[in-house]
C-alpha cells in the first residue's frame, strides 16, 4: 500500500502582464504602445505549495530595457515566481507580445 501525502499536481493561473523599465525608453528617445493583457500560466509542483499560491505570487512581465529602436516588435514575456520551493512552468500563453515603438515627440 502506498499513500501519497503531497502529490505533484498542475495548477493554472491567470496574471496581468506588466511592463518594466519604461523610464529607460524616454532616455533613448522612444515611446511604446503596448496592450494590457492577461497571461495564462500553468505550474507543476507539490500540491500543498500550489494550493497555497495565488496570482499575487507570480509575475508576468516584459522588460522594455531590451528595446533599442523604433518599429513593431515582438518581445518575450518573462515569468517570475515568488516562492521559495521548486515549481516548474509548463505553459505560458502568450509567450510574447507585440508592441509598437516610435520616436518620442519632442514638443
Amino acid at each position: 500500500v502506498q499513500a501519497t501525502i503531497n502529490p505533484i499536481i498542475s495548477k493554472p493561473f491567470n496574471v496581468s502582464l506588466t511592463y518594466q523599465n519604461t523610464e529607460g525608453l524616454a532616455d533613448r528617445g522612444l515611446e511604446v504602445t503596448y496592450p494590457a493583457e492577461d497571461v495564462q500560466i500553468s505550474l507543476t509542483g507539490r500540491k500543498n505549495l500550489l494550493e497555497s499560491m495565488s496570482n499575487r505570487d507570480i509575475q508576468a512581465y516584459v522588460d522594455l530595457d531590451q528595446i533599442k529602436k523604433s518599429g513593431i516588435q515582438s518581445v518575450n514575456i518573462t515569468v517570475k515566481k515568488n516562492v521559495a520551493l521548486y515549481t516548474r512552468t509548463d505553459y505560458v500563453n502568450p509567450q510574447e507580445v507585440t508592441i509598437a515603438v516610435r520616436p518620442l515627440d519632442k514638443e
